[in-house]
């Protein structure tokens, strides 16, 4: 276990790190999916065009519309849904597809809980969890076995990131 680690199990637990992203996804005609940002863990909120977009199941999608991955969108019928299960990590499909009269050429805008960047890079979170961080290294190190084992200050330290972690949630 590494700090990046801790910090990843803390992203997947509870949800701390949140970003805004309107830079990576530009709809082209004809493409119905498209690659989320490598932190990417889990989204929030999608828009488009100052207009939220309505999360989707592809189970929903193939009642509404059996060919889902190929209609493309009209200046009648534009984007309006996006989905993410079944299928490939860190990828996010649109409904119906972008076209030229729909959809193309536009920024969408991504809410999702993201992993924290690298330690070495600096990071701010709040006190509770940097402490929280600290002990689980702690106890880490401490427990190893090693010339520098000592075992009740492991012990120590992992109740001590215990109790933080049962507070935090």
């Amino acid at each position: 276990g590494t700090i990046e680690d801790a910090l990843k199990d803390i992203a997947q637990d509870y949800g701390v790190f949140v970003t805004r992203d309107i830079t990576t996804i530009t709809l082209v005609s004809g493409t119905p999916t498209y690659a989320l940002p490598e932190n990417h863990l889990a989204t929030l909120h999608v828009s488009m065009a100052n207009r939220p977009l309505v999360a989707s199941s592809r189970h929903e999608l193939e009642r509404l519309d059996s060919g889902y991955l190929t209609t493309p969108g009209t200046a009648a019928k534009p984007v309006k849904r996006w989905y993410q299960d079944k299928g490939a990590a860190n990828v996010i499909g649109f409904h119906p597809v972008p076209s030229v009269g729909s959809g193309n050429g536009l920024a969408v805008e991504v809410i999702y809980f993201a992993y924290p960047c690298s330690a070495a890079s600096g990071l701010e979170v709040p006190k509770v969890l940097a402490d929280m961080i600290e002990f689980q290294t702690e106890q880490e190190m401490y427990g190893k076995e090693s010339d520098f084992q000592m075992v009740e200050v492991a012990q120590s330290c992992k109740a001590l990131a215990d109790l933080y972690s049962a507070q935090v949630k």
